[in-house]
């Protein structure tokens, strides 16, 4: 028997209606994309529910996780992608996204004060890792760099690799080469200088301190991972801090507009 037209096209809309929704992605496992924290030389912290705890080796940070150095003292994380970051004497900075380094990773560290030394791995050409301060922006692809953040100004200064640095609007962005620094501040951005001996000479020492973290981060993380008991433990951590933001990120959706604002501030 011939169906009218207009009778198969009310099929058709009825099975569209009735078919299965496509199934969201599911975000991944918290655990996943963690940052370990692997030395603590000092006190060193990460901020949970408001109030400041002491971090411990081994321990796992996630995205939106808040960490800070007290004086004489530095934390050095390992990323999922194999990065590491050094965080110096004084220092506080927000994880605010983390990525596996594959296509479409997004990693960007913010550094709120103090200095930060990051190594990164080589990365995909679509991915994205960034160390963003109040002013300033520094993109990579793969390189050993250190950013500082002062009163007024940021300053990347490049041990391998080249660094984008560019202004928070990212309407500009300058390389900075090996053993340059450059400078933006008070919203101009300076012209790269090569370091002097003497800033070279305490740049390396620094730098030789980190590096010597990252080529032992392997063999560290083997060792971490293999402390069952205490590995549960902080993922289970991880996870309820990550509830917790999520939980308070709802309650402050229905907030007046000014109110978000203090709150971001």
């Amino acid at each position: 028997m011939q169906r009218s037209p207009l009778f198969l096209a009310f099929l058709l809309a009825l099975n569209l209606c009735f078919a299965p929704l496509p199934a969201a992605t599911a975000p991944a496992p918290a655990e996943a994309v963690a940052a370990t924290v692997i030395t603590v030389e000092g006190e060193a912290f990460y901020e949970d529910s408001g109030a400041w705890q002491a971090l411990a080796l081994g321990q796992l940070l996630g995205a939106g996780d808040r960490v800070k150095t007290a004086e004489a003292s530095s934390l050095h994380l390992v990323l999922a992608d194999g990065s590491s970051l050094v965080l110096g004497s004084n220092s506080q900075a927000t994880l605010e996204s983390l990525g596996a380094g594959g296509a479409g990773s997004n990693t960007v560290i913010k550094l709120l004060k103090g200095m930060l030394n990051a190594m990164v791995e080589k990365l995909s050409s679509d991915a994205v890792f960034e160390v963003q301060t109040a002013n300033a922006v520094a993109a990579v692809k793969g390189t050993d760099f250190e950013v500082a953040v002062g009163t007024d100004d940021t300053a990347v200064t490049v041990n391998e690799g080249t660094v984008q640095l560019g202004d928070a609007g990212r309407r500009r962005f300058e390389p900075v080469g090996p053993l340059q620094r450059r400078r933006f501040a008070l919203n101009r951005m300076l012209a790269a200088e090569t370091l002097s001996r003497r800033d070279a000479s305490a740049f390396g020492e620094r730098w030789q301190r980190a590096r010597m973290f990252h080529q032992q981060r392997h063999e560290l993380l083997k060792n971490l991972k293999a402390q069952n008991r205490e590995r549960r433990k902080f993922i289970k951590e991880l996870k309820k801090r990550r509830e917790n933001r999520e939980a308070l990120r709802e309650s402050w959706k229905d907030k007046p507009e000014d109110e978000r604002k203090k709150r971001k501030r």
